[in-house]
């Protein structure tokens, strides 16, 4: 902003003697120039600009400022998930009580992204779901959904979650702990970690963990500064299994009504083709209390 740069009143510029009585009086009832009060003011924010702040941030600034941190960053977590599947994280988060960086790092260890991947003991879907624990009357994670569908199976994988992080806090001192502790029951059983009273030792289960972690502190954590090395994550379709089978267009958005419906028909053929072709087999799991979620 300009400030005034004017002279003084023309009167107060009379220098001679017989002025000098007038002049001074006029000085005395006179203003003061008014360039010096912007000038003060400047100096009086700098002098104090430290008061000034704590003073707005105390009267809300602080929460408006974390809140707008939060919501910028918590995109960024998961900037490099499928975008159809990021609103899915979100909403599991507060179901686990995990973050959605965790989940979707996870989903990217478990399948990789693949809606058709299956697991030698029968586990389905990109949260790697057996049968019998998605569709188990008194334990369902599958809630009545498609293990195929991307958003069913990160509902039941949230779900899931939320039961190992209460089963499971004994073992664990810090969120950190209970976090290898429920990643560890996911992919070994909850029976493993309550037998060995942690992370069991199998290479498999520790790598998982380590993995996971690894991915959520670096693709999927939280950040205002994404890596661009990564690269995006996409579905794909694999074994067979199309996008309508899962209940989803190609880049993840759900089928609307009616496209569910045609899609349905070919979901319950594939299933019963798949029953029929595969061994009766009961599949193996460590767990000794219940069996894994995802079959291991």
């Amino acid at each position: 902003m300009a400030h005034s740069t004017s002279g003084a009143p023309s009167e107060r510029n009379a220098t001679s003697a017989s002025n000098h009585t007038s002049a001074s009086a006029d000085a005395q009832t006179s203003p003061r120039p008014r360039k010096a009060f912007p000038l003060r003011f400047i100096a009086g924010v700098l002098a104090h600009w430290q008061i000034i702040a704590s003073a707005v941030l105390l009267g809300g600034g602080v929460a408006g400022l974390a809140a707008t941190y939060d919501d910028y960053c918590g995109m960024t977590e998961l900037s490099y998930a499928p975008a159809a599947l990021r609103s899915d994280f979100e909403e599991g988060s507060k179901v686990s009580g995990f973050r959605p960086g965790v989940m979707a790092a996870q989903i990217e260890t478990e399948s990789h992204w693949r809606v058709g991947v299956e697991s030698h003991q029968g586990a389905k879907g990109i949260a790697q779901f057996t049968d019998e624990a998605w569709n188990a009357e008194h334990y369902s994670f599958g809630n009545g959904g498609n293990v195929l569908n991307p958003h069913d199976a990160i509902a039941a994988q949230a779900r899931y979650l939320s039961e190992l992080r209460t089963r499971l806090a004994k073992y664990a001192s810090n969120e950190d702990e209970l976090q290898d502790v429920v990643l560890a029951g996911y992919n070994a059983g909850p029976g493993s970690v309550e037998k060995y009273g942690g992370v069991p030792p199998f290479p498999e289960t520790q790598n998982y963990v380590k993995t996971i972690r690894e991915l959520a502190d670096t693709k999927y954590k939280l950040t205002c500064s994404p890596d661009y090395h990564f690269k995006q994550a996409k579905l794909s379709f694999v074994n067979g299994v199309t996008p309508a089978m899962a209940g989803v267009h190609e880049d993840g958005t759900p089928l609307s009504a009616e496209e569910s419906a045609s899609a349905a028909a070919e979901v319950s053929a594939s299933a019963s083709a798949s029953a029929s072709a595969r061994p009766s087999a009961s599949a193996s799991s460590r767990s000794s209390a219940k069996p894994s979620a995802t079959g291991r």
